[in-house]
């Protein structure tokens, strides 16, 4: 049985605005998955191409029993994200990289990317919503729309992927550690984290 509630979007503007916006609506675990966003974004509102079939673009919505001391974890959660997408990626293809904070790269080349962001009322946390963007089927020409280098999965690997496959180990993984994470905070990652972390 899936630890978690799927919700498909043909095209959306922004899965992570949809989740934002919307934040009551939906509950611990779902995950908003586009085939195509048409304003998605990443750190600092930058433009992140998401026009193209086949590829990730998911807002994974959380609402954990946080207490108000604990709500620094709230910041870790992207680096836990960004570790289990190393290994889903490591499934394919070795030595991906995360660059701090959010990026994560494959011989110097973005493919992927976190958005993390919070909803809080008061003291209150409404949700947290992680948004993933992983370019996994990507013409040549259209990494050349990128305003820095980037690459996909099936240019390093010169075979198209599936992209279901993709999601559900990447999924599984990252709910397979999620409890524990939430006691453990960034200790649970900070090893994997950083073998494969680059310098800023």
């Amino acid at each position: 049985m899936k630890s978690y509630n799927l919700i498909y979007f043909p095209e959306i503007s922004s899965t992570n605005d949809h989740a934002l916006k919307n934040i009551n609506d939906f509950s611990d675990r779902d995950i908003l998955m586009a085939e195509i966003q048409t304003a998605g974004k990443g750190q600092f509102d930058r433009k992140w191409i998401s026009d193209k079939p086949d590829n990730i673009y998911i807002s994974i919505v959380l609402k954990p029993e946080i207490k108000k001391e604990n709500m620094t974890l709230l910041q870790d959660f992207s680096l836990y994200l960004a570790v289990k997408t190393c290994k889903t990626l490591e499934k394919y293809i070795t030595s991906p990289a995360i660059k701090p904070p959010n990026d994560i790269l494959i011989n110097g080349k973005k493919i992927a990317g976190i958005l993390a962001q919070c909803s809080t009322r008061g003291d209150k946390l409404n949700g947290l919503i992680l948004g993933l963007g992983v370019n996994l089927n990507l013409e040549k020409s259209d990494l050349k729309k990128i305003d820095q280098p980037a690459t996909a999965l099936n240019i390093e690997t010169n075979s198209i992927i599936q992209r279901d496959i993709f999601l559900e180990n990447l999924l599984t993984s990252f709910f397979s550690d999620y409890d524990e994470f939430i006691t453990q905070g960034f200790m649970l990652v900070e090893k994997e984290y950083n073998k494969r972390k680059t310098p800023r």
